[in-house]
């Protein structure tokens, strides 16, 4: 008897499954959505803006399922940037069966420094904990990893890749007040921050959790915005055997 590893990604657009009728335990990989950049509504910002924090991981959770049936997950939705450093919103939960990966956090996470951008995911695997966030590459669990927050600093400075052997989202380019890089997970693509005077850049489509670039410094008549945040995923893994 042999037997084949199979896959596939859940996704908002598609998050259904066919689980065969030999199939009765999914491995998943997963990740809560990414948070959107932070803005600044009106001109003569000090500073570059944060970017939004990647979601929470989950790195092969194992789950029961039932022979034959649809498994369905939730898929959470990126956070839009803000045009406002003090008005985030939080990226969306991907649930799957008994387990959740938590979105970035819109709510200040700890310190004045927390109410720029989207703080971390959830702790305590995957329930999470509100206001409190989680650090890469600290494991919650031997299945949760903690997404990480963009905080204001001196500098602006570079996404964080929790996990993956890539950067984060790059700071914004020339000089000046130019915004932060998006954090991300293990799906490269975190946003750009904004050049000065310029909005954050929107995190990749299959940069699945990460979060979007801040935006630059307004030091024109007209604010900026924050890039968007990613939607999070659901990757499954069964194996079927002949």
């Amino acid at each position: 008897m042999g037997f084949n590893l199979k896959s596939t990604v859940l996704t908002k657009a598609s998050p259904s499954v066919n689980i065969p009728p030999t199939v009765s335990a999914l491995w998943v990989v997963a990740s809560g959505a990414g948070g959107g950049g932070s803005g600044a509504a009106a001109a003569g910002a000090a500073t570059g803006l944060p970017a939004g924090g990647c979601g929470e991981l989950c790195l092969g959770a194992m789950i029961p399922v039932t022979p034959g049936a649809t498994f369905t997950a939730t898929i959470g939705a990126g956070s839009a940037g803000q045009t406002s450093n003090h008005k985030k919103l939080a990226g969306g939960d991907t649930v799957f069966g008994p387990f959740q990966t938590k979105g970035a956090q819109a709510d200040k996470v700890s310190g004045s420094d927390g109410q720029y951008g989207g703080g971390g995911g959830g702790a305590n695997d995957g329930q999470g904990t509100p206001n409190r966030a989680a650090y890469a590459p600290d494991l919650e669990s031997h299945t949760f990893v903690g997404g990480f927050a963009s905080y204001h600093q001196a500098a602006a400075v570079a996404g964080v890749s929790i996990l993956g052997p890539h950067a984060g989202g790059a700071i914004g380019s020339g000089g000046g007040a130019v915004g932060y890089g998006g954090s991300e997970s293990i799906w490269p693509g975190g946003g750009q921050g904004g050049a000065l005077n310029g909005n954050g850049a929107s995190a990749g489509a299959a940069a699945y959790g990460a979060g979007g670039g801040g935006g630059g410094g307004p030091s024109a008549s007209a604010g900026t915005t924050g890039g968007n945040g990613a939607d999070g995923v659901c990757m499954v893994f069964w194996v079927e055997y002949d």
